[in-house]
This record gives C-alpha cells, structure tokens and sequence, in this order.
C-alpha cells in the first residue's frame, strides 16, 4: 500500500511541474530583442571591419575572410572603447554618440549596403 501512495504522490509532483510552466510574452520579447541587437552588433563589426579590411590589406575571398572581418570590427570598436574609459569619459551620452558615429561609418555608403551584406547572407545559407 505504500507503494501506491508513493506512486499517487510523486505523480501528483510530477503533474504540478508540467502544468506549473507558464508561457511569458515579456520573456519571449527580452528574448528576441537580445538575439536581434546580438546580430545589429555582429552586423556592425563586420562592416567596419570590412572597411578596415580594405584599407590595411588585400581582399582575398577565402573562407576565414569572414571571421577576419568581425575580428577587425571587434578590435576597432573595443580599442575605442578602452581610449575613452582611459580618459575618463565612458559615460552614456558619450557611449551613445560613439555608437551612432560607428553606425554611420559602418553604413556609410548606403547605396552598396546590399552589396556588402549580399557576403553575410551568402555565408549564412552555406
């Protein structure tokens, strides 16, 4: 008889934990709004460093090129970051127009965006 006690109540447990889960809209938006500034940010590193790219080396089209690109944009934007908390001006409005100025760099010419992004989404369907 114990056994059939023990059996009703860690179903009942069991039951509690799988009817207990509740679906959150806030989560799922905080979720999404996390994933598309990660890619905003992945974006960005990738075309400034496409323009640092171009301006120190040769373009070659091999396969890390990508890796070297988001690499670029990584340091650039870190190095900047790394000056302004040095000199004491890491504030937010400082922060702010920092990155504003680098999304401007980044997609500066407007008209060959397409172009540029036309590589991400080539590596991304592979």
């Amino acid at each position: 008889m114990n056994l059939f006690s023990n059996i009703i109540s860690n179903y009942n447990y069991l039951k509690h934990d799988f009817t207990g889960i509740v679906f959150s809209y806030s989560t799922l938006f905080n979720l999404l709004i996390n994933v598309l500034f990660s890619l905003i940010i992945i974006i960005i590193f990738y075309l400034l460093g496409e323009k640092i790219k171009s301006f120190f080396l040769k373009n070659n089209n091999s396969v890390i090129d990508f890796f070297i690109r988001i690499a670029l944009g990584y340091i650039f934007t870190a190095s900047i970051i790394l000056v302004l908390g040095m000199f004491q001006i890491l504030y937010f409005n400082v922060l702010y127009i920092y990155y504003v100025f680098l999304l401007v760099i980044a997609v500066y010419p407007l008209s060959t965006l397409k172009n540029r992004l036309r590589i991400l989404l080539d590596v991304y369907k592979e």
